[in-house]
């Protein structure tokens, strides 16, 4: 008898239909991990925009700003610059102090952190180099911030600033403290740092304005770092050749000022031999001996690795056109000012315009520039009278001293101003350097000097 078998035809067709039953589900499956993936990705988004919108600068309608004197108004031209247009000084400035706040919160915190030596606090033990600062971790830098004193300093000032001044910053400072204190939410970068750090907004002060500007003129000053290398190589090669060794900017370079409207003309001459005395003679590269140039190479290798260049690698300027060479028969002012870019930028510019202004005449304020988040005025700018830009001059800012210490008393130094022994003022200070769930400490001790 013989069996019936299916053939190939048949087989095929049963395979086939299995197969497509098989493709279908696995389509399905395809599809509904699409839409999930698609439904994740939508979900997230819409959160990320949420978070993002999070603190959103308001700029129109109306703020309450506690503390003004009369109603105050701000427009912003079609660049988003604002314009603040106040009865009176000490309103501007804290309309000024709220919108930096309300657009530049997170900028003006990291600042302040690092000013006051606090950035371990919320960053913990980092990677960090800040230019012309020492210190190659967050931990470093925070202890010669300390050290340095920018807002010890700057508490001290306070007390001494003239009266209208002191009302100017104060003003800012309300205006600053106002939206901190009112704010329904915070930019989405101070919360993620306060989530991620514990770290609330504290309110600003008055010494916190000073020390922000204390830092960024140190920060522009940058000779007490070639003072330490001229120190090291007097010590290597004597005085003659250590002063040449560096090179100097000449104090007598070309300047439009005339003689008899220069205020320095009518210096002593004694000033000037000192001066001789870092001004290097010309020389020939080919008397140079044979292995100097690799010792040269080898100090500024050093000097890099350490922040401490030889050569000058910071620059600025400024020029002016005379109204009768200018196209619009106006005197023209160009500033580079060559500072650091960064996200958001380091300037605000603003106008600032008012009806009465503090002065003795009364008259108001009508200026517009640029500031720094964090501080109340125009450093850059013009008003319908003058403009003024800024430009480092390489000046010799900075002079560091070696005390004289009482070898029978490791507290006290040589005063030459009461000739005798003097106690050091001695400030304790506390890192907090952030952890994993909880913070160390670290503390030292700064001593400080007449």
């Amino acid at each position: 008898m013989g069996v019936a078998r299916p053939g190939p035809r048949a087989r095929a067709a049963g395979s086939r239909c299995i197969c497509q039953k098989e493709n279908s589900t696995v389509k399905r499956a395809v599809r509904w991990g699409l839409f999930a993936v698609l439904a994740v990705a939508f979900a997230l988004t819409a959160a990320a925009l949420e978070f993002m919108s999070q603190g959103k600068p308001q700029v129109d309608g109306q703020a309450l700003l506690p503390g003004l004197e009369a109603e105050t108004t701000v427009y912003r031209d079609e660049y988003g610059v604002p314009h603040i247009i106040a009865d009176n000084e000490l309103d501007a400035y804290r309309a000024l102090g709220y919108l930096h706040a309300q657009e530049r919160l997170f900028q003006m915190t990291i600042m302040r952190l690092m000013v006051q030596g606090r950035l371990s606090e919320v960053l913990g033990d980092k990677p960090f180099s800040q230019g012309r600062m020492p210190g190659a971790t967050t931990v470093e830098l925070d202890r010669f911030i300390r050290t340095v004193g920018f807002h010890r300093m700057s508490q001290n000032l306070v007390k001494r600033m003239h009266p209208d001044q002191l009302m100017h910053v104060n003003a800012y400072v309300e205006g600053v403290n106002a939206f901190v204190r009112n704010a329904n939410e915070l930019p989405p970068d101070l919360a993620l740092l306060q989530k991620t750090s514990g770290y609330k907004v504290e309110p600003w002060t008055s010494a916190d304005v000073l020390a922000m500007g204390r830092f960024i003129g140190w920060f522009l000053s940058a000779n007490w770092d070639s003072e330490l290398l001229r120190i090291e190589a007097v010590k290597t090669l004597g005085l003659e050749r250590g002063w040449e060794l560096l090179p100097r900017h000449k104090h007598d370079g070309p300047y439009i000022v005339p003689d008899e409207e220069n205020p320095f003309a009518a210096l002593p001459e004694a000033h000037k031999p000192i001066h001789e005395n870092y001004l290097p003679p010309e020389f020939n590269l080919d008397d140079v001996p044979e292995g100097m140039f690799g010792a040269l190479v080898d100090l500024h290798k050093a000097a890099v690795a350490s922040n401490l260049p030889l050569t000058w690698p910071y620059a600025s300027n400024n020029w002016a056109v005379a109204p009768e060479r200018s196209e619009s028969g106006a005197a023209i002012l160009a500033n580079d000012p060559h500072l650091s870019h960064l996200l958001p930028s380091i300037f605000y510019q603003a106008h600032i315009q008012t009806k009465a202004g503090l002065s003795s005449s009364g008259e108001g304020l009508d200026a517009i520039g640029v500031t720094f988040p964090g501080m109340p005025f125009i450093v850059l700018g013009h008003n319908r009278f003058v403009a003024w830009a800024a430009t480092t001059t390489r000046a010799d800012t900075q002079d560091l001293f070696i005390e004289r210490q009482n070898p029978d008393n490791p507290d006290q130094y040589w005063d030459p101003v009461t000739n005798g022994w003097r106690e050091y003022g001695r400030h304790a200070e506390t890192l907090k350097i952030a952890g994993r769930g909880k913070h160390k400490t670290v503390e030292f001790t700064v001593r400080t000097t007449r």
